[in-house]
């Protein structure tokens, strides 16, 4: 048989099971050498290497493990729930995949086949406790050794059924056991929170649900097997009608053509040969002169109007934003298109035209604050269909840039950030968010973030720093570490760090950055560039055709304690219906780590196309913990 070679890989937990392969494999070749009458010179057995009783402990372990796995013939990986999420068993598995060894997933212990993840799923897994799986793995082995296949279909399997159920009820009640133990760990940490009942974070069932618990806002979600989404699915191009492309753009108010049909822009980055520059918009003339790579300008409609900051907290221009509209109205065209922009207000908000036309010129003017002094801004970028659009369904993401141009983008929001904080005392904290595509709650298409200012921290930032002045270390231990612990970064540069997020209504991925100032005006350029990256990756990597929501956190202006800007995308697959409302605890169809195993080949991809910036990818990633500084710094 030339020394033929079954290799079982196993994480130390699940040795006995191994073992109880591995000498059951022994027994049952032994006979079948003798049934199949080989020759005297034949009689070696193949040999069955299991690295937890063959490897020797030291330095030299990853050497020898690699020699086995060039040498086998057949690779067998005990796949559980446990041994998945482990990522040397993924990596045994993609070295068999490399050099081409058949290899065959054996579940246990509460996995099915059908739950095994990415790329585990696209092997011919088999149930180790069904007798028709034992079969299937025998037929496969016997394949490989070139044993009459007559011998498995006469076996009998229920020794080893018996010992593979005896492992599997120790198993299992070990590995909960073991989730009590650090469920009591978690419960401190979460003592103050009413109602919780000692889960842990993240726990997976003998079924294949998911139960998380987002440590910060408490938020139970269940990902259930049977309501399971397959996201390549979802992010496949939807039909659409032939796309017909203009030049320059005028599909909607946020297209280059259409500029006048927006309210005053206020601010523009545009591309000269020396690179990108910002200017202050101060005339309609001047913001119809040149295209703009990204402009800002006010929301027609505010969620917080300029009427609110007015009223109650008798805000007024600045002198400059006075200036600067005496100085836009001072022109023919100017009048003209503020004019214009107070009457299409009035109109979404329900006016008839003989109400507006009763409105005094004066009375138009004075309503015109809201675009000159006003907290509720908009970032638009200049494309609405990407460059290489086949259809009316290709609009330009966030993914369709390039990391530069992405860069821009975030910088322009941060510098918008501090002017609305500069301009409004009262502001205590500016809502940053992108919605994306009609189902993630835009009613433009054409790709925009906003900002609007509150006199409030928000619900969510106050739930953070609950847990922050619980435990100073928080957003390391219950983010950036839990994620290096479970497996689920992803990405990862000198200054950020991205990881799939738990407990989450919409499956969800987190970008922290790693600075050690946790306010946005203190950031360096390297350090803001460091977030964008990964955050245009995440958007490259999920496509166009996913709605999202991407949501900025961070420290509020007048907080002392240090919150680590982080920015969350949400991805808008499910809709909460009545079992949500009633128990409060949501059905997200898409796990955590399906979450990883789809963005990280998508993400090898681009970084190999260099469509996406440079940075370590999943097991390339460092994980140190404790990487966020923000702990370093209290500003």
């Amino acid at each position: 048989m030339n020394n033929i070679k079954i290799f079982i890989s196993h994480i130390a937990e699940e040795s006995a099971l191994a073992k109880v392969f591995k000498d059951r494999l022994k027994l049952n070749l032994e006979e079948a050498s003798k049934k199949c009458n080989m020759a005297a010179n034949s009689h070696e057995q193949p040999e069955i290497f299991v690295y937890s009783d063959e490897f020797e402990a030291g330095h030299k372990w990853m050497g020898q493990l690699g020699k086995a796995l060039k040498s086998a013939d057949i690779e067998l990986i005990l796949c559980s729930p446990t041994s998945v999420a482990r990522p040397w068993i993924n990596f045994e598995a993609g070295a068999a995949w490399v050099l081409e060894i058949p290899t065959i997933p054996v579940c246990h212990s509460g996995l099915t086949v059908d739950a095994l993840p990415i790329p585990l799923l696209l092997l011919n897994g088999i149930q180790a406790s069904q007798q028709a799986g034992l079969r299937q793995l025998y037929t496969a082995i016997a394949k490989v050794l070139k044993f009459d296949s007559q011998f498995v279909e006469k076996m009998e399997f229920s020794d080893l059924q018996t010992d593979i159920a005896e492992f599997e009820e120790k198993y299992v009640n070990l590995v909960r056991e073991s989730a009590r133990i650090r469920a009591r760990g978690h419960a401190a940490s979460l003592a103050h929170v009413p109602g919780f009942d000692n889960y842990g974070y993240y726990d997976q069932m003998a079924d294949g649900t998911v139960k998380q618990t987002n440590p910060f806002t408490s938020t139970v979600v269940w990902n259930v097997p049977e309501r399971a989404l397959q996201l390549h699915k979802l992010a496949a191009s939807p039909s659409g009608e032939e796309f017909s492309p203009h030049d320059p753009e005028d599909y909607c108010p946020f297209c280059e053509r259409n500029y006048e049909q927006t309210p005053p822009e206020k601010a523009r980055i545009v591309k000269r040969e020396d690179g990108y520059k910002d200017e202050i918009v101060r005339t309609v003339e001047q913001s119809m002169a040149e295209v703009a790579e990204f402009r800002r300008i006010p929301n027609l409609l505010e969620a917080v109007s300029w009427h609110y900051w007015q009223t109650n907290y008798q805000l007024q221009l600045t002198s400059e934003q006075e200036t600067r509209k005496k100085t836009y109205l001072s022109t023919e065209e100017g009048l003209k298109h503020v004019i214009n922009s107070v009457d299409k207000k009035l109109e979404l908000l329900g006016k008839s035209r003989e109400e507006i036309d009763d409105i005094p010129e004066d009375s138009k003017i004075t309503m015109s604050d809201a675009f000159f002094g006003g907290n509720n801004e908009l970032i638009i970028p200049r494309k609405h269909y990407s460059n290489n659009a086949e259809t009316e369904k290709d609009i330009a993401c966030s993914g369709d840039m390039n990391h530069e141009q992405h860069y821009q983008y975030f910088r322009f929001s941060i510098s918008t950030m501090n002017d609305i904080f500069t301009n409004n005392r009262y502001a205590r904290y500016i809502s940053v968010f992108q919605n994306w595509l009609p189902e993630g709650g835009t009613s433009v298409e054409h790709l925009h973030r906003q900002l609007i200012a509150i006199d409030d921290w928000g619900v969510a930032i106050k739930k953070e720093l609950a847990s922050l002045r619980e435990n100073r270390n928080a957003f390391n231990d219950n983010a950036a570490n839990f994620a290096g612990y479970h497996n689920l970064v992803f990405a990862e540069n000198d200054h950020a760090i991205g990881f799939v997020d738990i407990g989450h209504r919409y499956p969800t991925v987190a970008i922290f950055s790693k600075s050690e100032h946790s306010m946005l005006n203190h950031l360096s350029e390297k350090e803001i560039g460091g977030v964008s990256d990964i955050v245009h990756a995440c958007h490259a990597a999920m496509g166009p055709h996913i709605p999202s929501n991407e949501e900025w956190y961070y420290t509020p202006i007048d907080c002392l304690e240090p919150i680590p800007w982080h920015v969350l995308i949400k991805w808008r697959t499910n809709n909460p219906a009545g079992f949500e409302g009633g128990t409060r605890i949501y059905l997200n169809p898409v796990t955590p780590r399906d979450l990883r195993d789809f963005l990280v080949p998508r993400l090898f991809e681009l970084r190999s196309q260099e469509k996406i910036a440079a940075f370590f990818i999943a097991t390339e990633c460092e994980c140190k913990p404790n990487s966020l500084k923000y702990v370093a710094n209290t500003q």
